[in-house]
């Protein structure tokens, strides 16, 4: 069950990457080890990220972590019940 929230975690992180162009969708995919279903949940959540960082106007990425942990805290919780913090 960690590996799997780990790998989740990770999908959310490619996926920013992704979001933002740096690299495909598919290599986000890959680098997650996710199942195509389970990848496009993590997919979303990246995308609420990648909104935050980059509104339009101006990059925010010196929050970029804050909201990532926001987007992975469920998953951080069920390896060490707690979330980042």
């Amino acid at each position: 069950m960690a590996k799997e929230n780990v790998q989740k975690m990770m999908g959310v992180m490619g996926s920013v990457f992704a979001h933002t162009g740096k690299i495909t969708k598919e290599d986000a995919m890959e680098l997650s080890g996710l199942s195509p279903e389970e990848f496009e949940k993590v997919y979303i959540k990246a995308g609420k990220v990648a909104e935050k960082i980059y509104d339009g106007k101006e990059h925010k990425y010196d929050e970029i972590f804050n909201h990532m942990a926001d987007e992975m805290s469920e998953y951080m919780k069920k390896i060490s019940g707690f979330g980042i913090a």
